[in-house]
């Protein structure tokens, strides 16, 4: 399957699932619509950034889905007016860039990875106010099974299609749902550094996992990531 093939099949399910959804009382007022790649979909990437779900951001129930952006959302920390932007730091990003500078990498260089090297996507493409709400609004209509087994499935299609050096977890319960229980591959977390690292022969990537829970503990992830990164990845 190459990246084109994935676009397709991908927006032809989360099309059918937004029909579905929207034409739900119960169901419309727990989700605000699909984001599926922050950015553009690269035909080869060296990093492939995955989290959760996508956040609110806007808190606009667009009710669509929305494949690509122009840019990643990531790149916002070199806006000039960002502390205007966002009410609150955008802490995944900040995160994602100081794992890189870490490694050496300058601000033009870390620009230029982020957009012509690297793919954010998440496990879940669906929109909502938090993980709750994406379990509420599928099991109104029968979707729950389905879309967890269909999720991971997109995943493991979008790591063949652009054959990543590298994958980042962004949060234990996404490593975990992955490494664990697609993968069947355990005691790879490590509960000290609440990190975890493994790489899956047949996919041929590495992957990285950290635990998102405060901003403490990201800050500490920083550090162990690029540690991970600079060890075992060449960028």
């Amino acid at each position: 399957m190459n990246t084109e093939e994935w676009k397709s099949k991908v927006t032809a399910y989360n099309e059918a699932l937004n029909d579905l959804l929207k034409s739900n009382p119960k169901a419309k007022d727990l989700y605000y619509g699909f984001d599926v790649i922050d950015g553009q979909l690269l035909d080869k990437a060296e990093v492939l950034f995955i989290g959760v779900n996508p956040g609110k951001g806007s808190g606009d129930r667009h009710h669509s889905v929305i494949l690509e952006n122009e840019e990643p959302s990531y790149l916002d920390v070199y806006l000039e007016d960002y502390r205007k932007i966002y009410e609150r730091p955008y802490r995944l990003a900040e995160y994602a860039v100081d794992v890189f500078k870490r490694l050496g990498f300058t601000d033009n260089k870390v620009k230029t990875f982020f957009e012509q090297k690297c793919i954010k996507t998440n496990l879940y493409h669906i929109i909502t106010n938090n993980q709750g709400d994406i379990k509420k609004a599928l099991k109104v209509v029968g979707k729950e099974s389905e879309y967890y087994n269909k999720s991971c499935e997109f995943t493991f299609d979008l790591i063949k299609a652009t054959q990543p050096k590298l994958v980042i977890f962004e949060g234990k319960s996404v490593y975990d749902t992955i490494i664990e229980d697609c993968c069947e591959q355990y005691n790879t977390w490590d509960k000290e550094s609440e990190s975890g690292f493994v790489f899956i022969e047949d996919l041929n990537v590495h992957c990285i996992g950290y635990k998102r829970n405060g901003i403490g503990q990201i800050e500490t992830s920083v550090e162990v990531v690029s540690e991970l990164i600079n060890k075992h990845i060449i960028l």
